[in-house]
This record gives structure tokens, C-alpha cells and sequence, in this order.
């Protein structure tokens, strides 16, 4: 089995003898001392994973300890963050040390991303890595971010989450099946008022799709909505009086202006290798907005 993170023992056994040593325990009759050996052997087991959590609800330490000699055999497997999550948010008794813990394996990789969403999860407050776009949720994102390192790709993704996650949802007017989708950040069901028409969403849903093209007035569960243009607020435009050939930033204004050609010439210009996906966000003739509660 390959250890991520740790250094090969001169006396450590190869991979035939580990899995050799999964098939065997495979073979054993159930118990839940089969499935401890089994996480610690294959930490991404789902089934012993499985097995432990219905089996050892009560047995807090004994599942962190399991967990912590997975991680120790791979430090990404999601199936062991996700019960060593699963334990920990009922007992939180040891919150500094595993807040430490998570400190420690972030200073051996900073980009362990599964460390960094079991943070999260947690609400660790840790340090912000403007170069390192896991660390970027921790953070209400600030436009000034982007003006730091414009060509930094994560920072323009934070950039993105920003106006996703300060509105309801997303927009998307698409003039060629004559329809709009409405894509929620959060699971929807309710009723939606579309140009006085009544719209029941009876099961939960993220994407709704109306089949009207054009929108004079939207209401979402009672609520009147503002329709805005998506990055409509200047903040590309600004960086692109800083810096005119700012491939993220014409690419979001490729994806959101009326008036693509001139933006997409200049982008094939300056950035010629990804010229067939230029084009097709060119050929995109759907238009994005924003949906925004609108003021009282």
C-alpha cells in the first residue's frame, strides 16, 4: 500500500504483502476487530467504515484513534476524514488538540485539501494563503484579493464563490431553447412568480428550468427579486485598466459581455493555446445574471 507522507522503512513490506494481508483479513469472520484492521490496512474501505458506524456509536476514542493511524497511511482518503467528522461533531470535548492536529499535518502539506474541509467543517480558524485556494473559504472573500495577484487563478475562483454566495442563485436566459434556468445555491422547493405566473416547485431541486425567455419580474416564495448583470459591479473592468491582458479577467468578461468578439481576438492574441476554448465560451450565446433579494 502506498503511505502518502511517509518515509519508506528499509524493512517495509511490499505491496503483494499488503494486499496478501487485506485478503486475508478480508476472509475473516465478521467482527468488529476485522473492520479496526481493515480501515488501518485500506483506509479507503467504505464498507468498514460503514460497519464501525453502526456498530461503535459509543466508542468516541476508539474510532479517533483508528482514524488518525488511517490518516498516518493516507492523509487523503476521504472516506476516513469523513468518519473521523463524523465522531468528532457529536463529541467535541477535544477541540484543541484536534485543531493542533489539523495544524501539524497542514505544515507538512499545506494543500491537503481534505485536512483543509475537515477545518472548515470544524470552524478551525486557520491562516489565509492567498496562493492556495483551499485555505480561501476560511475567509469572506474581498475584491482587493484580486488585485494582489491578477494572473492567480484561485483568487479569481474566490472571486466567483463571492457573488454566488451572497445571492440567491444564478440566472441563465438561454434565447435558443427559448427558455431561463435558475440555478439555486441551495436546494429549492417553493413557488416562483415569474411575469405573474405561478411556478410550483414540489420537489427539492437546485436547477429550475421556466419556459418563458424574458423576465420582467420575479418573485421567489413571496419575495421580490433584483435581477442583476453577473460581475456587473466593475471590479473586472478595473483590472483591466491595471492590466489589459489579464487572461481570467477576460475571460469572465468573455463569458458575461453582449459584445464578445473584441474580447475574444484579444484573447486569442495573448493566450493562443486555449483558442478552441475561448471559442466555445464565445459561442455561449446564453446570458448570465444574478438574482438578488431586492431592497426593502
Amino acid at each position: 500500500m502506498i503511505k502518502h507522507g511517509v518515509q519508506k522503512m528499509e524493512n517495509e513490506a511490499s505491496a503483494g504483502d499488503d494486499v496478501a494481508e487485506i485478503t486475508a483479513t478480508k476472509e475473516e469472520p465478521e467482527s468488529i476487530e476485522k473492520h479496526e484492521k481493515m480501515v488501518v490496512l485500506n483506509p479507503n474501505d467504505y464498507n468498514s467504515w460503514n460497519f464501525l458506524k453502526s456498530h461503535c456509536r459509543d466508542k468516541f476514542g476508539r474510532q479517533m484513534e483508528l482514524t488518525q493511524k488511517a490518516i498516518e497511511n493516507d492523509p487523503k482518503s476521504y472516506a476516513t476524514w469523513y468518519h473521523r467528522y463524523y465522531f468528532f461533531k457529536e463529541n467535541k470535548e477535544s477541540w484543541f488538540n484536534e485543531h493542533r492536529l489539523c495544524n501539524i499535518l497542514l505544515m507538512l502539506d499545506s494543500r491537503n485539501f481534505h485536512c483543509w474541509n475537515y477545518c472548515l467543517r470544524n470552524g478551525f480558524e486557520n491562516k489565509l494563503d492567498l496562493h492556495n485556494f483551499s485555505s480561501m473559504h476560511f475567509k469572506d472573500f474581498r475584491d482587493e484579493y484580486l488585485f494582489i495577484d491578477p494572473s492567480d487563478e484561485g483568487v479569481w475562483r474566490s472571486f466567483q464563490k463571492k457573488y454566488a454566495n451572497c445571492s440567491m442563485g444564478r440566472l441563465v436566459v438561454d434565447s435558443k431553447r427559448r427558455c431561463t434556468e435558475i440555478e439555486f445555491n441551495k436546494p429549492f422547493v417553493g413557488i416562483i412568480n415569474i411575469n405573474q405566473k405561478r411556478h410550483n416547485v414540489d420537489s427539492v431541486r437546485k436547477r429550475v428550468i421556466i419556459n418563458e425567455e424574458r423576465i420582467e419580474d420575479i418573485f421567489i416564495n413571496g419575495i421580490e427579486m433584483r435581477i442583476e448583470e453577473e460581475f456587473g459591479d466593475g471590479t473586472v473592468e478595473d483590472i483591466l485598466k491595471l492590466d489589459g491582458n489579464c487572461i481570467h479577467a477576460l475571460k469572465y468578461k468573455l463569458m458575461y459581455s453582449k459584445d464578445k468578439e473584441p474580447v475574444l481576438n484579444h484573447l486569442l492574441k495573448i493566450d493562443p493555446l486555449r483558442r478552441h476554448y475561448y471559442r466555445r465560451l464565445a459561442e455561449d450565446e446564453r446570458e448570465y445574471y444574478i438574482l438578488r433579494q431586492a431592497a426593502l
